[in-house]
């Protein structure tokens, strides 16, 4: 078995300086557009536009820190940045952006409240295998499993829904006629 030796560095020594497009204000975003707006919020895709002189172009995958939520978005498309309070983090060469990624997800950084966040996360430390090619295949074995969670979760939501209906049903039957 080839052991491969592993990287521990501070955050910043991870990432590459980004140079930021224009930020768009939430009170600007559409409900449709061309182009996606992301921000620090939880859902995915925050709203759209089609002001392609705000477009942030994407040549690798980035990822998205929200200052002030914790939210981290893996990114790998052209997108408007929305607001304030969004990081865009660009792994170094030789370190996979989806590996930095999952690195993230597992070491959540402490909630100040809705002060900013990324002080902390700066003083964190990366762990991850030397040989991009290792890096690749953890990259591969997490995205699997990060997909049948997800697929398990849709499963379990669906049966705590048809649960819900059932308990419904049956107070319904009990107390009514």
């Amino acid at each position: 078995m080839l052991k491969t030796r592993w990287e521990v560095r501070r955050f910043d020594d991870c990432i590459d300086k980004v140079t930021y497009s224009a930020k768009l204000k939430k009170k600007d975003f559409l409900s449709k557009g061309q182009f996606p707006i992301i921000s620090q919020e939880n859902e995915f895709i925050n709203g759209y536009s089609c002001d392609k002189g705000k477009l942030f172009k994407v040549a690798e995958p980035i990822i998205i820190f929200g200052d002030h939520t914790r939210t981290l978005k893996y990114i790998d498309f052209d997108f408007i940045l929305g607001a304030d309070g969004v990081k865009i983090i660009k792994p170094k060469k030789g370190l996979n952006p989806k590996i930095l990624y999952y690195c993230m997800l597992s070491n959540p950084i402490k909630s100040l409240g809705y002060a900013r966040h990324y002080r902390e996360l700066k003083e964190t430390t990366i762990s991850y295998p030397s040989d991009i090619l290792e890096q690749q295949k953890i990259v591969s074995k997490l995205d699997e499993l990060s997909l049948r969670t997800k697929e398990l979760e849709v499963i379990y939501q669906k049966k705590i829904d048809n649960l819900l209906e059932l308990k419904k049903s049956m107070l319904k039957r009990t107390f009514c006629c």
